[in-house]
C-alpha cells in the first residue's frame, strides 16, 4: 500500500484506463489519489434503464453538488426507459459538459425539452432520437444555435418531421476578434429515415454539409434518393459511408461521377439500385485502396464478371453482399466449401430468408403488377416470389473474407479467343 502511495496521479491515471469497470470501482477504494483518478472514468457514461433508477442517480448528484459534483464527469448518457420532459429537465442541469445522448426507444420528450438541452449541454457532439415529438424547427434552430459541436445526429421514427429540418443546422456562424464569419456547418454523420424529405429543399440543404463522412438514409421517395446522388456530386470530398435505399432511380450516370468525387469511400450500400458492371469498374478505379464493405441487394444488372474484376483490383474488401442480385453459385467456382453457406436454415444469416425480422424476408414479396412474372416490381425492388425453389437455392448471397481471398489467390481466366480473320478471295470478289 505504501508502494501505491508513491505512484504520480499521471501513472495512476494511466492505470486507470487500462482496467474493467468493476476492477475501477474497485481500484477507487485503495485511496485518494486512486480515487481521484477513478471517479471521472466510472461517471463517464451512464445507462438508465429505468425511472426508478434514475431517482436514485438524481439523489446521488445532488447529494454530491455542494462538495464534489460527480454530474461534471458525464459525457454520455442512454436512456432506455420512457423518458419526459420532466426527469429530463431535472437530469439536464447536474452534466453540464454532456457530450452524447441517445433515446434508442419512443419517448415522451418534446421540443421544449430538447431546446432546453442545447442550452444546458452546449458541448453537446451526438444526438440519437427514435419515435419522438421532440424533432422540430424550434428544437433544431437551439440546437444550431447552441451546439457548435454537434457533429453526429440521427433520428428515426419522429412524427411530423418538416422538409426543412435540417435548415437551422446550416446556418453555422464562427465569431472571430473582429467579426461574424459563415463556416461550414459541423455535421459530420446523419442517419435518418427519409420519410420526410422533398427534393427542393431537403436535399438541396443536405448538400450543404461539406463535411459528413457518413450518410445513412432509408425509406426516403425514389426521386430524393437519385437527387442526393445526382446533386451530391463533390459534395462531401471526406465521406466515408453512404448508405441509401430505393435506389430505383439510380443508375450508371448518377453514380460513376459520384464514386469519382468521392475518393475516401469505404463502406457503401445501394439497395435496389440499376447500376451494371460499369460502376463496378468506376469502384476499381477510383476506391481501390479504400473500398473494404459493399451492399448491393436487388442489383440485377450486375454479373459475377464484374464482382471478380472488383474484388481482384480492391485488395482491401472483405465483405460484398449480393443478395437477390441473381449471380449464381456456379459462377463463383472458388467457393468449393461451405464458408459461405447461406441457405435458407442458416439461423446465423444476416439474409435469412426465414428470419421474420429480416430486411430482406421473400415472404414480403408481392408482385404489385399482378403478372406473375419475375421482373422489378413497381417500386424497383426485384420480385422472386415466384421463382422456383431450386432456382432460389443456386443463388449466391454474400461473399464472406474467406471466399473473397479465394477469388484474390485464384487466377482471372484467360480472355476468349478472337474470332478467325475472314479472308477474302478474288473468286468472293468477282461473284460479289
Amino acid at each position: 500500500m505504501s508502494t501505491l502511495g508513491l505512484l504520480s496521479y499521471e501513472i495512476i491515471s494511466l492505470i486507470a484506463t487500462h482496467v474493467t469497470d468493476h476492477d475501477l470501482y474497485e481500484s477507487s477504494l485503495i485511496n485518494r489519489a486512486f480515487h481521484q483518478a477513478a471517479n471521472p472514468l466510472l461517471w463517464r457514461y451512464i445507462f438508465i434503464p429505468s425511472p426508478d433508477f434514475l431517482d436514485t442517480l438524481l439523489r446521488g448528484m445532488m447529494a454530491s453538488q455542494p462538495f464534489f459534483p460527480l454530474g461534471q464527469y458525464v459525457r454520455k448518457i442512454q436512456v432506455v426507459c420512457y423518458m419526459n420532459d420532466d426527469l429530463l429537465m431535472k437530469l439536464l442541469p447536474h452534466v453540464p459538459h454532456l457530450e452524447e445522448i441517445y433515446f434508442p426507444f419512443e419517448n415522451g420528450v418534446s421540443d421544449s425539452s430538447l431546446a432546453y438541452l442545447a442550452h444546458q449541454c452546449p458541448r453537446l457532439k451526438r444526438l440519437d432520437l427514435y419515435t419522438s415529438h421532440a424533432l422540430t424547427l424550434r428544437s433544431v434552430a437551439h440546437l444550431g444555435q447552441q451546439c457548435q459541436h454537434l457533429t453526429h445526429l440521427s433520428f428515426r421514427d419522429c412524427q411530423d418531421v418538416p422538409a426543412t429540418i435540417l435548415s437551422p443546422l446550416t446556418m453555422t456562424t464562427t465569431t472571430t476578434a473582429m467579426q461574424e464569419e459563415a463556416c461550414p456547418p459541423p455535421l459530420v454523420s446523419l442517419c435518418t429515415d427519409g420519410y420526410w424529405m422533398n427534393v427542393a429543399q431537403s436535399v438541396m440543404d443536405l448538400t450543404r454539409f461539406s463535411r459528413l463522412t457518413q450518410l445513412m438514409i432509408d425509406d426516403a421517395p425514389a426521386e430524393c434518393i437519385t437527387a442526393i446522388v445526382s446533386l451530391g456530386t463533390g459534395c462531401w470530398p471526406a465521406l466515408k459511408t453512404l448508405s441509401l435505399a430505393s435506389c430505383a432511380g439510380v443508375h450508371d450516370a448518377h453514380l460513376i461521377p459520384f464514386i469519382q468525387t468521392h475518393p475516401a469511400l469505404t463502406n457503401i450500400a445501394l439497395e435496389g439500385a440499376r447500376f451494371t458492371n460499369h460502376t463496378l469498374v468506376a469502384m476499381a478505379d477510383c476506391l481501390s485502396t479504400t473500398i473494404t464493405m459493399l451492399d448491393v441487394p436487388h442489383t440485377t444488372k450486375i454479373t459475377a464478371q464484374g464482382i471478380h474484376g472488383l474484388i481482384r483490383r480492391c485488395p482491401r474488401l472483405i465483405f460484398v453482399s449480393v443478395y437477390e442480385c441473381r449471380l449464381l453459385k456456379s459462377d463463383f467456382p472458388e467457393d468449393d466449401d461451405d464458408d459461405n453457406d447461406d441457405d435458407d436454415d442458416d439461423d446465423n444469416g444476416a439474409y435469412d430468408n426465414d428470419d421474420d425480422n429480416g430486411a430482406y424476408d421473400n415472404d414480403n414479396d408481392i408482385d404489385n403488377d399482378n403478372d406473375n412474372d419475375n421482373d422489378d416490381d413497381d417500386d424497383g425492388h426485384f420480385n422472386d416470389h415466384f421463382d422456383d425453389a431450386d432456382l432460389q437455392a443456386k443463388y449466391l448471397k454474400v461473399l464472406k473474407e474467406s471466399l473473397i481471398h479465394k477469388i484474390r489467390r485464384t487466377p482471372p481466366p484467360p480472355p476468349p479467343p478472337a474470332p478467325p480473320l475472314a479472308y477474302t478471295t478474288n473468286n468472293d470478289i468477282n461473284q460479289g
